[in-house]
């Protein structure tokens, strides 16, 4: 089981962190694998770890960990499919496809959109077992709600100015923290972060950053997988051959 592991003092090494999880959890340090480090705007460390899975509920449950002479949050990092109908990460082919597509596409079916003229966010909930208490639309996003937590669809465009940007990302935001609820985000923001492994940081990125922080958020995206890849994909298909 894995678990992020927030706010290490960035003076911290990988082995001083091992002794301390291996301290808190009594397990053997063989047993403890950190998988990544990365390191945020004020420098502070954000790592995942696998334990072994009864450890590592216990370790969520009391939601900290020393390590050094800090205080360090600890949350379960989720696991996060991927849709075999679009291949996105994030959600199940069976549950709900997030998207910005073509009107045509959206004809005739069961899309939710936003309250915006022109098709740059909807969502399709394929899993008829799931229970949802309301749905709303605004413009730039959609707020489901599954009555024990909301989930957030939402686009922000890459062609205004960052003005434009962070009033329409307080909007939402704003919104998730005046409802206080478990919440996921869910959306193509346009911006960098080394929270989700962005190899540069832009100032929308420490903008979501700032807020992600706020409101205790986790970024959930897959070490080192991007989320979009701009060009043809053909080529960077690597070793293959032809098989009779």
């Amino acid at each position: 089981m894995i678990v992020f592991v927030m706010g290490i003092d960035p003076a911290t090494k990988e082995k001083e962190l091992i002794e301390a999880m291996a301290k808190e959890t009594k397990l053997e340090q063989r047993d403890i694998n950190v998988r990544a480090i990365t390191k945020g705007k004020y420098e502070e460390q954000t790592t995942t770890i696998e334990l072994p899975r009864k450890k590592a509920t216990d370790l969520i449950r009391q939601r900290k960990v020393k390590v050094g002479c800090v205080e360090c949050r600890v949350r379960e990092r989720i696991y996060i499919g991927r849709c075999f109908r679009c291949l996105g990460n994030g959600h199940r082919t069976r549950d709900k496809n997030v998207g910005e597509p073509n009107k045509s596409i959206i004809k005739g079916k069961k899309w939710i959109t936003d309250k915006r003229e022109d098709i740059d966010i909807a969502t399709l909930l394929l899993n008829n077992k799931i229970t949802i208490a309301n749905i709303r639309t605004e413009k730039g996003y959609i707020c489901v709600d599954f009555g024990n937590m909301d989930m957030y669809c939402c686009y922000i465009s890459p062609n205004i100015d960052i003005a434009e940007y962070t009033a329409k990302s307080d909007e939402l935001l704003d919104n998730v923290r005046v409802r206080g609820r478990e919440a996921v985000i869910a959306g193509d923001v346009n911006t960098r972060s080394h929270l989700w492994e962005s190899p540069t940081t832009d100032k929308k990125g420490e903008y979501w950053a700032e807020w992600i922080a706020t409101l205790n958020l986790v970024a959930h995206n897959t070490e080192g997988l991007a989320t979009f890849v701009r060009g043809n994909i053909a080529k960077q298909i690597i070793k293959w051959w032809v098989i009779e």
